[in-house]
């Protein structure tokens, strides 16, 4: 079953499958401050931003590499989006992003932002969803 036998024909020497390592350590963090019934700010939105930071330090301080997504609109219209990183310096810009936040921001509705969240993630990433119940 390890014989890459394509590429054996296609070399004339004996070749082994190579396969990409599986990297489990990448995860989406997904921050949707909007209220239950989809008008305005979830009424806890400061302690769904902090349970976003204390999520993101232990994923970055497992050694993991992460991504973040804000259902906040910045001046142009998008979303806020930090790319996924890794280490003390993704952590800084997490927590410079979290720290920005407040009540005069304009937000995504949740209607909208999961479906924008599943299209642009990372593919191989966990989601973690970080939102009010419904």
């Amino acid at each position: 079953r390890q014989i890459d036998w394509y590429a054996t024909a296609k070399k004339s020497t004996l070749q082994t499958k190579l396969y990409q390592p599986v990297n489990q350590d990448m995860f989406t963090v997904y921050l949707d401050l909007s209220a239950s019934n989809g008008i305005g700010l979830h009424h806890q939105f400061e302690e769904l931003i902090e349970d976003t930071a204390l999520v993101s330090r232990e994923l970055i301080e497992s050694g993991g590499k992460v991504e973040l997504f804000v259902n906040r609109l910045d001046q142009k219209g998008h979303v806020n989006h930090l790319s996924i990183q890794e280490g003390a310096k993704q952590l800084k810009n997490i927590l410079a992003l979290l720290s920005s936040l407040s009540e005069q921001d304009h937000y995504m509705g949740s209607t909208r932002f999961s479906p924008y969240v599943t299209k642009i993630k990372n593919k191989q990433a966990q989601l973690i969803k970080i939102a009010s119940p419904n």
